[in-house]
């Protein structure tokens, strides 16, 4: 395999991840359910391994500034998808229910995308 191979396949990958990062995106957008957090902030971390094979000399501005912006959205969505995972498991083991979760959520805090 040359050099030129292994960076279109790279590049390729890139490319791949990404798209998968602005599917999931879209799909949180039109539904924000606990599950398309979940697939989203999956995707971004897979988009953001394989943006660090990249030397950071060759990472451009635009690059780094939505590899920024994907963290910021990770870093805030982190606290929903802590409530939806020790949600899930209060209800899977019937020590709380639907109705009580709701009644006692906090609400966000500001700043987070809502």
């Amino acid at each position: 395999m040359t050099h030129r191979s292994k960076a279109a396949d790279l590049r390729k990958a890139i490319d791949d991840r990404f798209a998968t990062v602005n599917d999931c995106l879209a799909a949180f957008i039109e539904d924000p359910s606990a599950e398309s957090i979940h697939e989203a902030r999956i995707s971004i971390r897979k988009f953001e391994s394989a943006y660090r094979v990249f030397p950071s000399k060759i990472r451009t501005q635009p690059c780094e500034k939505h590899m920024q912006l994907l963290r910021e959205f990770f870093r805030q969505t982190s606290d929903i998808r802590d409530y939806d995972v020790i949600s899930s498991k209060l209800l899977e083991q019937g020590l709380a229910t639907e109705d009580f979760l709701i009644a006692n959520a906090s609400p966000l805090p500001s700043g987070v995308i809502t």
